[in-house]
């Protein structure tokens, strides 16, 4: 395997951290929408909602670290609907 440092040009705008998101199959008919690390794995706390045939259903204790806007019980606020 070969490895390579990425140094970013001076002049380039900062990144912000990057949330990968993925799509997981839940235990019922419907789908989890979680956060997940490099590997592909689950992060903790990193499940952000629930879709199946009741509608869209956020779960509680998302992590903050994460980034996004959360309510008192750790929900995503804004689903952009």
């Amino acid at each position: 395997m070969k490895l390579e440092i990425y140094e970013p040009p001076e002049d380039a705008p900062e990144v912000e951290s990057i949330v990968r998101l993925r799509l997981k199959s839940g235990k019922s008919n419907g789908v989890d929408l979680i956060a997940v690390d490099e590997d592909g794995e689950v992060l903790s706390q990193g499940r952000l909602c629930r879709i199946d045939n009741h509608g869209i259903r956020r779960a509680h204790c998302v992590d903050e670290d994460l980034g996004f806007d959360l309510d008192v019980d750790g929900r995503l606020v804004d689903l952009g609907m």
